[in-house]
């Protein structure tokens, strides 16, 4: 699969660090699957991935954490 941005490089699996933050809060996922281009770099997340990132967030903003760090973890 070409990639969507570039339109130049092959999408290739791997993992990411994803950073998600709300007001003065920030949440960091370790080891995070996602499809990465070999050209340009980006990366997409599935929409499953993107779900749950939104809910393990949504856990950590609501118990008022300033900083948390996690490795990523289909529930």
């Amino acid at each position: 699969m070409n990639c969507p941005l570039c339109k130049q490089g092959i999408m290739k699996p791997g993992e990411t660090t994803v950073v998600l933050t709300r007001n003065e809060a920030t949440v960091i996922f370790k080891h995070v699957p996602a499809i990465f281009c070999d050209d340009c770099g980006d990366y997409f997340l599935d929409e499953q991935t993107t779900q749950v990132l939104h809910e393990q967030a949504e856990v950590a903003f609501a118990a008022g954490q300033e900083v948390a760090i996690s490795t990523f973890a289909v529930a």
